[in-house]
């Protein structure tokens, strides 16, 4: 059950990672400001910067009437905005493919502007709150109106952005990026490892739970390996492959330890419940299909956008044209 719950959580702390750490980054400034504004010292002391600004701040209630607006704008106007950008993205992914809003979630400037809007709101409210404790709160509410400024503006970058990510070529343009960067690693993995062969093997890796294999940690099974130098891992299913409960994985030939080594070994075979483009370049194949079957169907009648899908299978097909290294099985522990 462990197991599974982090099989299932994995996505949602991929997603959340940048958007936490933007945040915290604006909760910390926050209080940076409010330590600022609050050790200023007598109005006596103060420079001529912050004597500029502070005549457009006032006393504490017309700072706190300025914080409300601006709280209140930026929750109104990015709540409308995110609603009807995810409709837009959701349509796209009608007419194209399911994929695309995973696509678009996997984007780190998306994922970015998510935690900036989120991380704006929250430094205004801290702001609000902090501001009944602080006599002249002129850089908190000079930054709040900055911030706001820029995230309004920033709206228009991103309505953009959006926007374009969802038009056809650049939706494959994107898939066809990501297959040939996990080609890359595919490769990597592949030069590695020597071909399979008929392994003279008596300890089979079984599969704990229903998934799909979406990465092979490599330098993890050359860890498991060091202290068996006589053992041989074959390695039977190809990254992307649907494993129900009880599938032979792998299989361990020539160990001692028929108990640690088979557990190291599943640590490093990593099993989902979805299948990650980031690994499997064979995924963002079928994206392509669907897209391209999808476009020339009987319900879209879009030529353009099946032609635009073969040439992209035309420039995958071409990049991937070299034949691929492997390792000699003599100098190897892994097929």
């Amino acid at each position: 059950m462990r197991g599974l719950i982090k099989r299932r959580n994995d996505s949602v702390w991929e997603f959340l990672i940048i958007p936490s750490l933007i945040v915290v980054g604006f909760v910390i400034l926050a209080e940076l400001v409010d330590w600022l504004d609050n050790h200023a010292g007598p109005q006596a002391t103060w420079g001529f910067f912050r004597l500029w600004l502070s005549q457009y701040v006032g006393d504490t209630q017309a700072a706190i009437g300025v914080l409300t607006a601006i709280a209140g704008s930026l929750f109104t106007v990015t709540s409308l905005t995110f609603s009807i950008l995810l409709l837009a993205v959701q349509q796209g992914a009608t007419v194209l493919n399911s994929q695309i809003v995973d696509h678009y979630l996997r984007r780190k400037s998306n994922r970015a502007w998510f935690g900036f809007f989120v991380g704006v709101s929250l430094f205004v409210l801290i702001t609000l709150v902090q501001t009944t404790h602080t006599k002249t709160p002129v850089f908190g509410v000079m930054v709040s109106t900055f911030l706001g400024a820029l995230a309004l503006t920033a709206l228009i970058v991103l309505i953009y952005g959006t926007v374009d990510q969802t038009r056809p070529m650049t939706v494959i343009d994107t898939i066809v990026e990501a297959a040939k960067e996990a080609r890359v690693r595919q490769l990597q993995l592949l030069a590695a490892a020597a071909p399979l062969v008929q392994p003279a093997a008596e300890i089979p890796i079984l599969c704990p739970a229903d998934g799909y294999l979406v990465k092979v940690d490599f330098k993890a099974l050359e860890r498991a390996l060091a202290s068996e130098p006589a053992a041989r891992l074959y390695l039977t299913k190809p990254i992307g492959s649907f494993l129900p409960a009880g599938t032979r994985v792998a299989w361990i030939g020539g160990a001692t330890n028929v108990t640690e080594l088979p557990r190291r070994v599943l640590e490093a075979l990593m099993i989902r419940v979805q299948r990650d483009i980031t690994h499997d370049p064979a995924y963002s194949l079928d994206h392509l299909a669907t897209i391209g079957w999808t476009a020339i169907s009987t319900a879209h009648s879009d030529p353009a956008v099946g032609a635009i899908v073969i040439h992209a299978l035309q420039r995958l097909l071409h990049a991937w044209a070299t034949p691929v290294q492997r390792a000699q099985p003599t100098a190897t522990q892994i097929f």
